[in-house]
């Protein structure tokens, strides 16, 4: 799922391959496909256009493909190999004739995909069109579509899963509460290239927040998930932290909530010991629910989590520490620049999320009131909200993601069989 190559030792019969893959300007290209001709190996780029892998040296061609790039075969040149390591860079020509890039209806609110009794579980942006998973006859599929909703690629998956998530690298995987999947898009196909457990994943690769040039940035959580801090390992390997931002108030409640529900636990199982049925006794069950209720409110909302979201915009990063009324800007060295502060957290409605348009470099904080969506701007040199737009048509809409100053979203029309359709509404 997630390959780290660390220390490679030399052998006689291997070489270690380093290579960049860019386009006609000179741009890295991510998610290309590295394979090794006649065989199962390969990797692919990450969002540097860096790849990184051995191979034995009587292997010498390789593959590099994209699908919005043409197929490009190399011959290894063994005599440019220095300590037995090949550097290489590939430049890769784009398609004359790609599919068509999703474009701003003069209607403003677009319908993107809805096919009848077919719920869309979630949704992922893979360059300038839109992976799907969905159920469809029964069967859970993966689809990726274009603007005209034509499926350019499709993949069957287990009924499982529910959910996709890209991580720091770019990378798109697919998630069941038990397995993890990582995809790899091609030219032709749509596959799936790694599997680990949930458990692993959710240990490495989820809390890896931002990927720098020479550093990867985590993300933790502290004592009842009211704390959070973003951390690194430096080139002595030593854990060196970023920010660390602590809700002290909820933190302390929770502290005497859990308290309060192990004592009322704890008592429970006193009064019950040797009574028989506890059903027998009514009030023994209605100190049961007290008791369960009490477990629920923490569980529910003292345990979730804190949100400090931290946002990579070009070579600078936007940390929104909310229980400090800061935005921490750190540039690709990580050190701290300036602190804006910040209030739109503070106003009534505000949702607890915040929405980055990584390709127009924008932060939107997202309010509801009465069902209905707002999505506002935050200017990010004074912290103040500049504009507001409103998601005009639907109330409750879900998964809300923003690219190129459009709102891509999901709706559950409930008077539809619960239909889940997958909208964009233009920001302007």
């Amino acid at each position: 799922m997630l390959f780290i190559q660390g220390v490679v030792f030399s052998q006689n019969n291997r070489i270690i391959i380093k290579g960049l893959v860019v386009d006609v300007n000179n741009h890295p290209i991510s998610n290309a496909n590295i394979s090794i001709l006649n065989t199962l190996k390969g990797t692919s780029t990450n969002n540097k256009g860096v790849f990184n892998f051995s191979i034995n040296k009587g292997e010498t061609n390789i593959n590099i493909s994209h699908i919005s790039y043409y197929l490009k075969s190399i011959s290894l040149n063994y005599n440019d190999v220095v300590n037995d390591t090949l550097r290489i860079k590939v430049h890769l020509n784009p398609k004359v004739s790609q599919l068509s890039p999703f474009v701003i209806s003069s209607e403003k609110i677009e319908l993107l995909y809805n096919k009848p009794f077919i719920p869309i579980y979630d949704y992922q942006f893979y360059y300038e069109q839109i992976l799907l998973l969905l159920k469809e006859e029964n069967t859970t599929k993966l689809k990726l579509i274009d603007n005209n909703q034509k499926v350019a690629q499709e993949l069957v998956v287990g009924n499982e899963f529910k959910s996709l998530f890209k991580d720091c690298f770019g990378n798109l995987h697919c998630l069941s509460n038990d397995s993890a999947y990582q995809l790899q898009l091609n030219a032709e196909h749509l596959f799936v290239e790694f599997k680990c457990s949930r458990k692993k994943f959710n240990k490495v690769l989820e809390p890896c927040a931002v990927e720098l040039d020479t550093l990867l940035l985590f993300k933790q959580f502290g004592r009842h998930n009211q704390s959070v801090a973003y951390f690194y390992f430096n080139e002595k390997k030593e854990k060196c932290y970023l920010s660390i931002s602590r809700n002290k108030d909820t933190e302390y409640f929770a502290d005497r909530q859990l308290s309060r529900v192990h004592s009322m636990d704890k008592n429970l199982m006193h009064l019950t010991k040797g009574q028989g049925r506890m059903s027998e006794h009514k009030v023994l069950v209605w100190y049961a629910r007290d008791v369960f209720e009490e477990s629920v409110f923490y569980t529910t909302v003292l345990l979730k989590p804190l949100y400090t979201p931290l946002f990579q915009i070009s070579n600078v990063l936007y940390l929104f520490d909310h229980p400090n009324n800061s935005c921490y800007v750190f540039d690709e060295n990580l050190e701290l620049k300036t602190t804006i502060p910040i209030d739109y957290h503070l106003q009534k409605k505000w949702a607890k999320e915040l929405i980055l348009d990584k390709e127009q470099g924008d932060v939107y904080a997202k309010f509801e009131k009465n069902g209905l969506c707002y999505l506002k701007k935050i200017d990010l040199t004074t912290g103040k909200i500049i504009e507001s737009f409103k998601l005009e048509k639907h109330t409750y809409p879900t998964n809300i993601k923003i690219k190129n100053n459009t709102a891509y979203y999901l709706y559950k029309n409930h008077f539809n069989h619960g239909q889940m359709s997958l909208y964009k509404q233009g920001l302007y």
